[in-house]
């Protein structure tokens, strides 16, 4: 299992978890496996803060992710 890293929420850094300058272990990354691709308010971050669909982190705290509906769900 790897560990991924994210920026972290109280001092901005990018690290796995609370360090000797931050004790925060609040990141803003995305559930584990996802990507922005995979978030329903992907076009409008692409669009306004130029994020791309391969990003693991989110640019609000708290993570805004959503995932898209199921097909099944967005046709009714």
């Amino acid at each position: 299992m790897t560990t991924r890293t994210g920026r972290c929420v109280e001092c901005g850094r990018t690290h796995t978890g609370p360090t000797a300058e931050c004790a925060s272990p609040k990141t803003m990354n995305l559930p584990a496996g996802k990507t922005c691709a995979e978030c329903r308010f992907t076009r409008h971050c692409q669009a306004m803060y130029g994020k791309t669909a391969q990003d693991e982190t989110c640019d609000f705290f708290p993570v805004r992710f959503l995932g898209k509906p199921a097909a099944s769900e967005a046709a009714a």
